[in-house]
């Protein structure tokens, strides 16, 4: 398999650091959207880049999953010895030839891997987000999505806790594949369209990855921007027909599968059947009395089904306490952005669990009144990274001027490599 690379970064329009990483070697290729603010959202991308390169040893899909955990080993344990990035964590999606004829992805948080064939452009990772658990439930549109005030909420990362579920796919590839891995501040700016379409039009990667860096900035540049294009040149013939996407073997294939079992199991109601057998005179046999009692006596299944019920509402009531009592949410106290412990009806008297040095009045007027209708959500990591995130936003907004400098670095390879990495 012989691949050709182009990769760009940018610190934005707003941001007053870059706290996206990249990683480009021969064989191993990743992005990583840091998040902590004062500084940790720089540390644990790169952190979690250099632990990612070292750990993936060999060309396996479970190696660049071990691999991904052992990154988010590194940014937790760091975290917790430092108490200045307490909090810190960072995206991280990677792709990796497997063969002559393969790769392997893998991926946490809300960074995307697309492939782009044929003229068409698909996603293949599945974003791990507030929004996009609502939309797969089918409580938000993709397009109420798009404008949601929590979309950059994300509800899996490095660094956030000591375990971490991993996405990861295989994926059969053709001549003239072409791979987009990217941070938020890339799709978030440009919409999948214009994604295809610049994706079509520049074959050049290294060019390709400078007009979508260009692209992002243009559309406001309200993050930072980061993006490696991986193009399949050229494979070697007689191997197997290619796959639009790979299958999930990380946390998602046990959801989906799950869910199918769900999709494919009946509970049957209880029906009560009673037969009325008549006498040559036309009335009611003698068993016509025993049969009403039996329909009036409840069967097997009528107890189990009405226990069930029982059961559901009584684990509805305790999972709706345990949710509610667990809940965090950011608000106003005493005129800056706080996090409360609890939901946001009846905040009076809540414990407030963080305070920020953020004043309310130094935010827009939208968000101000977001925050002081109060922002629920389920865990404090996530009230944080929400937090964070404004923090990082107005506070930097407050402290550069208007028209802050920018460089965007594009990285350019070396002429194109023979990428064949050995087999399982």
């Amino acid at each position: 398999m012989r691949l050709e690379v182009g990769s760009g970064t940018d610190v934005g329009q707003v941001r007053a650091l870059n706290e996206d990483g990249l990683l480009v070697t021969a064989s191993l290729f990743a992005v990583a959207d840091g998040m902590g603010g004062h500084r940790g959202g720089e540390v644990a991308s790169a952190r979690a880049l250099a632990a990612f390169e070292t750990a993936a040893t060999e060309p396996r899909l479970e190696t660049l999953m071990r691999a991904v955990q052992a990154a988010n080993t590194d940014v937790y344990e760091h975290a917790r010895s430092t108490p200045e990035l307490a909090g810190m964590g960072t995206t991280l999606c990677a792709l990796a030839p497997l063969d002559a004829h393969r790769v392997a992805i893998v991926n946490v948080g809300d960074s995307r891997v697309y492939l782009h064939r044929d003229r068409e452009l698909h996603q293949i990772s599945e974003d791990h987000s507030f929004v996009e658990t609502l939309v797969r439930e089918g409580r938000l549109t993709r397009a109420q999505a798009d404008v949601h005030p929590q979309r950059n909420v994300i509800t899996r990362a490095l660094g956030i806790e000591s375990h971490l579920d991993v996405d990861g796919w295989e994926v059969v590839v053709a001549a003239g594949d072409r791979f987009l891995l990217c941070s938020d501040g890339l799709f978030n700016e440009v919409d999948d369209l214009s994604l295809e379409r610049i994706l079509t039009e520049v074959g050049d990667p290294i060019a390709a990855a400078g007009r979508l860096v260009e692209a992002a900035n243009t559309a406001g540049g309200r993050d930072n921007i980061t993006c490696v294009i991986v193009d399949v040149v050229d494979v070697e013939p007689g191997g197997p027909s290619p796959t639009p996407v790979g299958r999930p073997v990380g946390e998602s294939a046990v959801r989906r599968s799950s869910a199918a079992d769900l999709d494919e199991t009946t509970v049957d109601e209880p029906t009560v059947r009673a037969t009325t057998e008549s006498t040559p005179g036309g009335s009611p046999a003698d068993g016509t009395g025993q049969t009403a009692r039996r329909r009036r006596r409840p069967t097997w299944r009528t107890i189990v089904f009405l226990s069930a019920v029982v059961a559901v509402f009584a684990v509805a009531g305790v999972a709706w306490f345990l949710v509610s009592s667990n809940q965090y949410t950011v608000a106003e106290s005493n005129g800056n952005v706080a996090i409360f412990k609890g939901p946001r009806d009846g905040l009076v008297g809540r414990e407030v669990v963080d305070e920020y040095d953020l004043p309310i009045a130094s935010l827009d007027d939208a968000t101000r009144r977001r925050v002081r209708s109060g922002q629920e959500f389920p865990t404090r990591a996530l009230a944080r990274q929400y937090a964070d995130r404004l923090e990082d936003r107005f506070a930097t907004t407050t402290t550069t001027s208007t028209t802050p400098a920018t460089t965007t670095t594009v990285e350019t390879t070396p002429a194109p490599t023979e990428t064949t990495p050995q087999g399982p």
